[in-house]
């Protein structure tokens, strides 16, 4: 599958940033510490993206331990 540029950066505090990534028909939630990447999350357009990035946001900060 091809990746292109992400398509919206979601959120962004010191070296934690979450972007939304375009990936097709569908998009990817991805949470990176610096340059890494430590969580990702597929969004689907049927789902209506902008809730479930935030749904999926809320997780991926507790995931990674953010606060």
């Amino acid at each position: 599958m091809e990746y292109h540029d992400p398509i919206q950066v979601m959120w962004r505090e010191g070296a934690l940033r979450c972007e939304l990534w375009d990936i097709g028909c569908d998009g990817e939630l991805r949470v990176y510490v610096s340059d890494v990447l430590r969580y990702r999350e597929p969004v689907f357009t049927s789902t209506g993206v902008v809730r479930q990035a935030a749904t999926l946001l809320t997780i991926a900060q507790a995931a990674i331990g953010w606060r």
